[in-house]
């Protein structure tokens, strides 16, 4: 009995990842996006990766969809985050836009570093 369940472990731990502290936010994004199950998120986000365009989960003000960007404003971002990086070792949080803000997002290190980017129109 005790190596059937041994041999159980084995085969369940092949098909496992750990995510770390992020799995309140990964279980937020699952619910967000209305997926029933993890495998479903996980292929969403694979599949999502390698298309030219991307969601952005942040809905504009009024707004309750997510907004659809081209790969284009994504690597916008990058190029913001990596000029960052090369001073600081901080990463930069996502800041929730002002009220009245037409979707610029503020990201914002515990160092104090910010920067905006705008979220072009979908």
């Amino acid at each position: 009995r005790r190596q059937k369940r041994r041999e159980l472990d084995a085969r369940r731990s092949k098909c496992r990842i750990r995510i770390g502290g992020h799995l309140e936010r990964w279980c937020r994004l699952k619910e967000q996006l209305g997926f029933a199950l993890h495998s479903q998120l996980a292929q969403f986000l694979l599949d999502s990766r390698f298309s030219s365009i991307c969601l952005i989960f942040v809905p504009s003000p009024g707004e309750s969809e997510p907004n659809l960007l081209h790969t284009d404003a994504l690597q916008r971002l990058v190029v913001l985050s990596h000029g960052h990086g090369q001073e600081c070792g901080f990463i930069p949080d996502v800041k929730p836009p002002a009220p009245g803000s037409t979707s610029q997002l503020v990201w914002e290190c515990v160092a104090g570093h910010s920067f905006s980017w705008g979220v072009p129109a979908a």
